[in-house]
C-alpha cells in the first residue's frame, strides 16, 4: 500500500468550484494527465487510467479534497469515486480507503456532487459499503430505511444497520442507539443501557454524546441530578469546540435564567427531544 493509501481517508466536505456536470459529460484520459500534472503526480494520473487501484484512490482524494486547492474539482473527484468503486466491487479490494471510497460515492450521489442527485444510486453504494463493514455506511443505511430515502421505509431495517453499527462501537450510532432507547422506538426503553451508550460515545471524544450527558445529569430524568457531574460533561464538550456545553457550563456557574428555563422544561418521563436542547 502506497503512502498516500496509508493516509487518513477522507469524508466527502466538497466545495464546489466548478458547475455540477453528470459522470457521462466527464472525459478523463491520457491527455488529461498530460495537462493537468507533471512528474510524479502525471506518472500516478497514467496508472490510474490503465487501471492501478492505488493510483485511481490517489486521483480520487486529490481531486475531491478541498485543501487540494486548484486541483479541486467535483466532476473529476465522482468521475474517479466511480471508476474506484466499480473496480473495489470487481476485483473485491478490502483495504479500508477502498472500502471508504464506496461510502463515499453514495455520498455523492446523495447529495449530487460531480453528478445529478439519484437518491436510488447513493442506497446502493451505501449499501455496498455496509456490507463491507464500514460503520458510517451503515447510519447512512438506518437513516435511509428509516425515512425511506432511495429505497422503501422500513423499521425492522433500519435497526438492523443501527444495531450493526453499534456492535462497532461507532460513536454516532451509539447516540442513535441512545435515543431510540430514551423514547421506546423500536426497542424497549432502557434508561441505564442508554446513559451507558452516551459514555462510550462521550469516551471516543464526541462532543454531542458528551452534551448529552451534561443534560442527563443536570435534568435529573434518566439519571439523579448531579450539577457536579453535569458540569463536567459540559466542559469535556466545551473542550470538545461545542458552544452549547460552553454555555450550559457558564449557566450553571452563573445561575442563569436560561438554567431554569431548560429544567422547567424538563419532562416527568424520559424525552430525549428535551435532552437535545
Amino acid at each position: 500500500m502506497t503512502n498516500m493509501m496509508k493516509k487518513h481517508t477522507i469524508t466527502l466536505l466538497f466545495t464546489l468550484l466548478l458547475p455540477i456536470t453528470s459522470y457521462a459529460e466527464t472525459v478523463f484520459n491520457a491527455n488529461t494527465c498530460n495537462r493537468i500534472f507533471k512528474n510524479q503526480g502525471n506518472e500516478t494520473c497514467l496508472k490510474a487510467i490503465k487501471g492501478d487501484a492505488n493510483s485511481g484512490y490517489a486521483m480520487a482524494r486529490v481531486f475531491g479534497d478541498p485543501k487540494s486547492g486548484a486541483l479541486t474539482n467535483i466532476d473529476y473527484a465522482f468521475y474517479w469515486h466511480l471508476k474506484l468503486s466499480r473496480q473495489v466491487i470487481k476485483q473485491n479490494l478490502t483495504d479500508k480507503p477502498f472500502i471508504m471510497t464506496l461510502y463515499n460515492t453514495g455520498v455523492l450521489y446523495t447529495d449530487g456532487l460531480g453528478t445529478q442527485q439519484n437518491l436510488k444510486k447513493g442506497f446502493y453504494w451505501f449499501t455496498q459499503a455496509a456490507e463491507r463493514g464500514e460503520p458510517l455506511a451503515m447510519l447512512r443505511l438506518t437513516h435511509a430505511y428509516e425515512f425511506g430515502i432511495g429505497t422503501t421505509k422500513n423499521q425492522q431495517q433500519s435497526l438492523y444497520w443501527l444495531n450493526k453499527a453499534v456492535n462497532l462501537h461507532h460513536p454516532k450510532a451509539l447516540i442513535a442507539m441512545s435515543k431510540h432507547l430514551i423514547e421506546g422506538n423500536g426497542v424497549e426503553k432502557n434508561a441505564s443501557l442508554a446513559v451507558k451508550h452516551l459514555k462510550e460515545a462521550a469516551q471516543q471524544n464526541d462532543a454531542e454524546a458528551n452534551f448529552l450527558l451534561g443534560n442527563v445529569y443536570l435534568g435529573g430524568v434518566l439519571a439523579s441530578r448531579d450539577l457536579t457531574e453535569s458540569k463536567k460533561w459540559y466542559a469535556q464538550s466545551c473542550q470538545l469546540n461545542l458552544l452549547a456545553g460552553c454555555k450550559r457550563y457558564y449557566d450553571i456557574d452563573s445561575n442563569s435564567p436560561s438554567l431554569n428555563q431548560f429544567l422547567n422544561k424538563m419532562p416527568s418521563s424520559d424525552d430525549i427531544n428535551t435532552l437535545n436542547q
